[in-house]
């Protein structure tokens, strides 16, 4: 059965915690680090809670992205995001964590994002 797709600001619940992507950028890089030709990093600021009675475990490689084909993308290891990237670890009961994903996606594509939390 296909998901529904979510919009940005839409609380998703799931068995213990709920996500919301709040916010999500597309960037061309820096003179650093630049995508490969027709791409564009795309940074998705998420944010988990813990709705549950136990700890919660979170990380970036719990998340990946599609495209409308189904090619599937996973989070490479970027730097375009270093200062505001999902850290790992465990999630009380009641509190929150807030970090960004980054991807590199080609330009001409809609994506879905989907976790494993």
């Amino acid at each position: 059965m296909k998901q529904k797709p979510h919009a940005v600001g839409e609380e998703i619940k799931l068995t213990d915690s709920t996500l919301k992507v709040t916010k999500v950028e597309k960037s061309k890089g820096s003179p650093e680090e630049k995508p490969k030709a027709g791409n564009e990093f795309n940074i998705i600021t998420v944010e988990i809670k813990n709705t549950g009675n136990e700890k919660v475990w979170f990380a970036p490689h719990f998340f990946s992205v599609t495209d409308s084909k189904g090619n599937l993308y996973m989070q490479p290891f970027l730097m375009i995001d270093i200062d505001t990237a999902l850290s790992s670890g465990e999630l009380d009961p009641g509190n929150s964590v807030t970090g960004t994903l980054a991807f590199e996606l080609p330009m001409t594509e809609q994506f879905q994002l989907h976790n494993s939390i």
